[in-house]
């Protein structure tokens, strides 16, 4: 009777409007349901709300592209840019539908990791081999997450071996890249443990052309290394997890190319991260479930810059420690036609350095609390029509407080095809660098504040094939931007309105048994800034193209898998206005993957070697994200793996 209970309760959240019958019933209906969510594949139920426009990259297909870093791979999902500052040891931030980095927020299996110290998160620096699969959300959704899920969120839900095993990887590439990595699990007495490292060292010094003075020649990309390793361990069960990551780096930071000039850096940034998170189910009894989350980060953060000699003779040396704590519970009852969550949370943050404002000290603190509720409702069994609305009360001790309200349609017109639509009032509340930072900082600054409409369908045009699409409108108020202040000084400032509107659309094909995954999306959107400012209002926001494309195909044929990517970015502006000095071209990627498999069995034992060719920017385009900041060409890796499993 707990064992339906459970799956009843289960099936009811993941299956909006799914009847299941009660313990002692017909049980048809049940296995029914469970066996084709497992058969299928995951890669055409690849929704994750529902309610939102959203997107997920299962395991199989987290494991088939196996990037180097979490960001290779965000290329799958419409309206998602990385913007790459350089190679592999480069800044890598995201942006959806054209927004901010900080705009959007990034979770690790439920925990918030951006950053309250600048409201971002560096996706370069989490290895691909630690994450399982990603799940998107496009779109407002601050009503259930709270501040910057403004434009989206990102779930990184980390690896979970489903068996006993160990595996050891070894791999190199172009620019002196070696990645080393290795890990185990078993299961003792019903709970699960499993130990991952994954270690990876580039000098980075790959070439580039550069013009200057009408001549064309090619210098070496200088203190672009970086060393990074990060180890996770993780323990759980069916009612409990915890886990816990542990990061280091160590890079250089490379100064821009500006006007055909190199500006020399000797910068260095070191970046030691660790999070420990868990998650339990209290009670799960009948109708109700009540479990709660915890979490808590330490992140110290090393920058020296000897040629920063405007803050002084020796440059800069200095140091900062954000920590940061959070606790939540949420208690949830089911029924038939009703779904409803309460949820409250709680947290705190600080940041030590020396670089804040003298007002302030060498240390400033973020207190928050926040209660929210959630009502999701079928009123009629047929056809299956659902309402979904959240209220969620944010108190934040430096930024006020905000009540964020989501409301959302769903109608699955048959099995094949549903509607969806959303609207969502969301904010982000500034960052501590936005607020505090030395000749930087604004501590008056307002929380950006945003609405977001979004209509969508999800049709399955075969049973191999799937498609969704999606329009959205977003406007923001108080957008907080860099404004300069004087020649040499910029602040943080409440002067940007924004709009936006696009459409993303996408279509994933799973055939031949899952032998062949491919994927098509499509992203078109105009993001304008609208703050009144001569020459600049209308125009078209740095950094945002209007254009995005990505095609893929992923073919398994026993022991062989090969893939190809290719990968499309209009153009778009480094500077406001819309200057053509400021115009960044265009580019097109194409990638291919081949992985050789072999197995050894004796009996239940199984011993594989996989050896495994990537090749990147396979047409050695010359081209950069960032302006300033050239990407490598053609890139070769080859990765060789020894993995031991056991039931």
């Amino acid at each position: 009777p707990r064992m339906n209970i459970f799956i009843r309760t289960i099936l009811a959240v993941v299956v909006p409007g799914l009847t299941v019958p009660a313990y002692g019933a017909d049980d048809t209906t049940l296995v029914d349901a469970r066996e084709v969510r497992v058969t299928a594949s995951k890669w055409l139920d690849a929704s994750v709300d529902g309610f939102l426009a959203s997107s997920s990259i299962p395991v199989e297909v987290m494991r088939r592209l196996a990037p180097p870093t979490v960001s290779d791979v965000m290329h799958v999902v419409p309206g998602v840019h990385v913007r790459q500052y350089g190679g592999l040891g480069g800044l890598r931030t995201v942006s959806i539908r054209g927004t901010g980095s900080a705009q959007n927020l990034v979770l690790l299996d439920g925990i918030r990791m951006s950053s309250v110290q600048n409201g971002t998160v560096d996706l370069g620096l989490i290895p691909g081999s630690i994450i399982g699969s990603v799940d998107v959300i496009r779109g407002g959704a601050a009503a259930i997450y709270g501040t910057n899920a403004m434009s989206g969120v990102i779930d990184l839900r980390l690896r979970s071996p489903t068996s006993n095993e160990a595996w050891c990887t070894v791999g190199g590439g172009s620019f002196d890249e070696v990645d080393v990595r290795g890990g185990g699990a078993t299961t003792i007495d019903g709970v699960s443990l499993s130990v991952a490292i994954d270690a990876l060292r580039t000098q980075g010094t790959y070439p580039y052309a550069m013009r200057h003075a009408g001549s064309e020649y090619v210098i070496n990309r200088a203190n672009a290394d970086v060393s990074n390793i990060s180890a996770i361990a993780h323990a759980g069960t069916d009612r409990w997890s915890v886990f816990t990551v542990m990061r280091a780096a160590d890079r250089g930071v490379p100064g821009p190319l500006i006007d055909g000039v190199t500006i020399p850096s000797r910068a260095r940034l070191l970046d030691n991260d660790g999070v420990i998170g868990m998650s339990a189910t209290m009670v799960n009894k009948g109708a109700w479930k009540i479990s709660m989350t915890g979490s808590l980060r330490v992140w110290d953060q090393h920058f020296t810059d000897p040629d920063a000699t405007v803050m002084g003779p020796r440059g800069i040396d200095e140091g900062y420690v954000q920590r940061d704590v959070t606790s939540g519970l949420v208690i949830q009852h089911t029924s038939d036609r009703h779904i409803m969550r309460g949820r409250i949370e709680a947290g705190f943050a600080d940041l030590r350095g020396r670089m804040l404002q003298p007002d302030v000290g060498s240390e400033v603190v973020r207190r928050s609390a926040a209660a929210a509720a959630e009502w999701q409702w079928q009123p009629w069994a047929s056809p299956a029509f659902t309402v979904r609305s959240a209220l969620r009360l944010d108190a934040i001790s430096d930024a006020g407080t905000a009540v964020t309200p989501l409301v959302a349609l769903r109608w699955d017109v048959n099995d094949d095809a549903s509607l969806r639509a959303s609207y969502s009032y969301d904010f982000r509340a500034p960052s501590f660098n936005e607020l505090y930072y030395l000749n930087y900082g604004t501590s008056t600054l307002r929380p950006e504040r945003s609405q977001t409409l979004n209509v969508g369908t999800d049709l399955a045009l075969m049973p191999w094939l799937r498609a969704d699409v999606d329009v959205f409108a977003m406007a923001t108020t108080d957008q907080i931007l860099a404004v300069p202040t004087s020649a040499v000084t910029i602040a943080a400032q409440n002067i940007g309105r924004t709009s936006a509107v696009g459409l993303e659309s996408g279509l994933r094909a799973a055939l031949l048994d899952d032998r062949l995954l491919a994927h098509w999306s499509y992203t078109l959107q105009d993001v304008r800034d609208r703050s009144g400012r001569a020459g600049i209002d209308g125009t078209l926001l740095p950094y945002v193209p209007q254009e995005m494309i990505s095609i893929g195909a992923s073919y398994a044929a026993g022991d062989v898998t090969a893939g190809l990517q290719w990968s499309y970015v209009s153009h778009r502006y480094a500077q406001s206005g819309e200057l053509l000095s400021a115009l960044l071209a265009r580019y097109h990627l194409l990638g291919a993957t081949v992985d050789l498999r072999s197995r050894l069995r004796s009996g239940q034992t199984s011993v594989g070697v996989d050896v495994r060719l990537q090749l990147e920017n396979l047409l050695d385009m010359r081209y950069d994200v960032i302006q300033g900041f050239p990407m490598p060409g053609r890139t070769i890796r080859v990765l060789t793996s020894i993995r031991w499993e056991r039931p």
